[in-house]
């Protein structure tokens, strides 16, 4: 069987910064920590569980120290919508026992 690594058409980064994630028009958020992210969408630890197809507001809490684009940062989105694709339950993590997949919607400018 293939792994979700093999179906992924574009690099994953490793970048750990928090990110406030809410639901699309909803003034109240939740703390999240990325795990990692690509062009396309990221992957995120958080302590609420969201449904697949559920479209959420995501903005990044703090950007890098030096203000640098490093390339840990090439692809992610600031502030952006996405879709939930996939929510898994680790309960082995208290703080934040849920890990949430999400894909971005297409950027039109």
């Amino acid at each position: 069987m293939e792994s979700a690594e093999e179906k992924r058409a574009c690099k994953r980064r490793c970048y750990n910064v928090p990110i406030a994630v809410s639901y699309f028009n909803q003034a109240r958020y939740f703390e999240a920590q990325i795990l990692n992210h690509s062009t396309e969408g990221m992957c995120f630890k958080l302590n609420y569980a969201l449904q697949p197809g559920t479209v959420v507001y995501i903005r990044a809490k703090k950007n890098h120290p030096d203000r640098a684009c490093t390339g840990a940062r090439e692809g992610i989105r600031m502030v952006t919508l996405a879709r939930v694709k996939w929510c898994e339950d680790e309960r082995d993590s208290p703080l934040f026992p849920y890990r949430v997949g999400v894909k971005y919607f297409q950027e039109f400018y």
